[in-house]
């Protein structure tokens, strides 16, 4: 009996195991916006993932920079105020989207249909979006320029 049991475990580590190892751990879904019917990929940052395997739970997790200092690293989008802007990540998660400025987060966007609305004054502005799944986590980047 106690050999029994050992096989059956053995098999359904065996299985679980193999289940788990059909997709990419830590997965990296994708991340686009698009702004006058023109498609962005917004730059991934942090990210926190975790699985089960058998008893154990992995996790990985990273500490990338801020929004605001991977915006330093990148052009921005230019357009036109009250443009709007549609959020497309791959697996549909939550999106919570944050503005952002030098001293960090200034405020929670509001987000209707995984669309947010170009402020109507000229400036640059540093958007964090974050996407949130049962096992995890990823947050993105993007900015705009608006020219008027």
């Amino acid at each position: 009996m106690k050999y029994i049991f050992s096989i059956i475990l053995l098999l359904l580590s065996v299985g679980c195991s193999q289940q788990i190892g059909a997709y990419e751990f830590p997965p990296s879904p994708s991340g686009k916006i698009i702004i006058d019917n023109k498609e962005y990929q917004m730059e991934a940052g942090n990210y926190r993932w975790e699985r089960k395997q058998g008893f154990n739970t992995e996790v990985v997790q990273t500490d990338a920079a801020s929004p605001y200092q991977i915006a330093e690293h990148f052009s921005p989008i230019s357009s036109n105020s009250h443009s709007k802007v549609d959020i497309v990540i791959e697996n549909d998660p939550k999106i919570t989207v944050y503005l952002w400025n030098k001293e960090g987060r200034l405020k929670e966007i509001d987000i209707k249909n995984n669309q947010i609305s170009i402020p109507e004054n000229k400036g640059r502005y540093i958007y964090e979006v974050v996407g949130q799944w049962d096992n995890g986590e990823v947050s993105y980047t993007f900015v705009v320029n608006i020219n008027d």
